[in-house]
C-alpha cells in the first residue's frame, strides 16, 4: 500500500511539471504580448533559393550588426544581450551588444552571435530569436510571394513588430509598406472572389 501511494505521488509530480512548463511558456509569452514594448525591426532581403519553410516565413533584420571592442572575446552561438534603441523613424536600433544583463530600464533583448568578424574590424553580427512569422497552412504560398515581392521592391519598406519585455520577445506581425501581411492576404484573396 505503501508503495502505492509512493508512486502515485511520483506519477502527480511528473504530470505536474510536465503541465508547468507548456503553461509557464503560454503565460510569459502572453505576458510579453500585453505588456512589452512594442519595437519596430526593419526586415532584410532574404536570398530567394528558400525563404519559406513550412508554415512560417524566414524573417532576416537589415539591423544586425554592431560593433564590439575586441572581436577575438566573442564566438558564434554565444549568448548575449542587445541594447536596442529607436532610429527617428521609430525602428530598433542595436546600440551595444553585451555578456552581462543590462540595466532593467534599457531596452534590451537576449539573442546569440551569429557571426563575428576576423578582419579587425570588430563587427557582431547578431541572430535574433524571433525571425519566424508562423502562418496558417492555407495562406503560406500568398505569404511567401507577397512578402518576396515586397523585398525586392526598393520603395517598399517591409518590418516586424516585436513585443520585448525583460528581454524575451515575441514576434507580433510583419507589415509591408504599412500594412499587416495578414490582412494583404485578406484583401488579395477578397479581390480573386470579387473576380470570379
Amino acid at each position: 500500500m505503501k508503495n502505492n501511494k509512493i508512486i502515485l505521488a511520483g506519477f502527480a509530480i511528473v504530470v505536474i511539471a510536465q503541465l508547468y512548463i507548456p503553461v509557464n511558456m503560454i503565460v510569459n509569452n502572453h505576458l510579453i504580448l500585453s505588456k512589452g514594448v512594442e519595437l519596430k525591426f526593419e526586415t532584410a532581403p532574404v536570398d530567394p533559393v528558400d525563404p519559406f519553410m513550412g508554415r512560417y516565413v524566414l524573417l532576416q533584420y537589415s539591423e544586425n550588426k554592431v560593433k564590439v571592442e575586441n572581436e577575438k572575446d566573442w564566438k558564434p552561438g554565444q549568448k548575449i544581450f542587445v541594447i536596442l534603441t529607436r532610429n527617428s523613424d521609430g525602428f530598433a536600433q542595436c546600440s551595444s551588444a553585451s555578456n552581462d544583463r543590462p540595466d532593467p530600464q534599457m531596452l534590451y533583448v537576449k539573442a546569440r552571435v551569429d557571426y563575428v568578424s576576423t578582419d579587425g574590424s570588430n563587427i557582431l553580427t547578431i541572430y535574433y530569436p524571433f525571425d519566424r512569422f508562423y502562418m496558417e497552412e492555407t495562406k503560406a504560398p500568398e505569404a511567401d510571394s507577397l512578402y518576396r515581392l515586397a523585398q525586392s521592391d526598393s520603395t517598399q519598406t517591409g518590418w516586424a513588430l516585436v513585443a520585448i519585455r525583460d528581454g524575451d520577445a515575441v514576434l507580433k506581425d510583419v507589415f509591408i509598406g504599412g500594412s499587416s501581411l495578414k490582412e494583404l492576404i485578406e484583401l488579395q484573396r477578397k479581390d480573386r472572389s470579387h473576380l470570379e
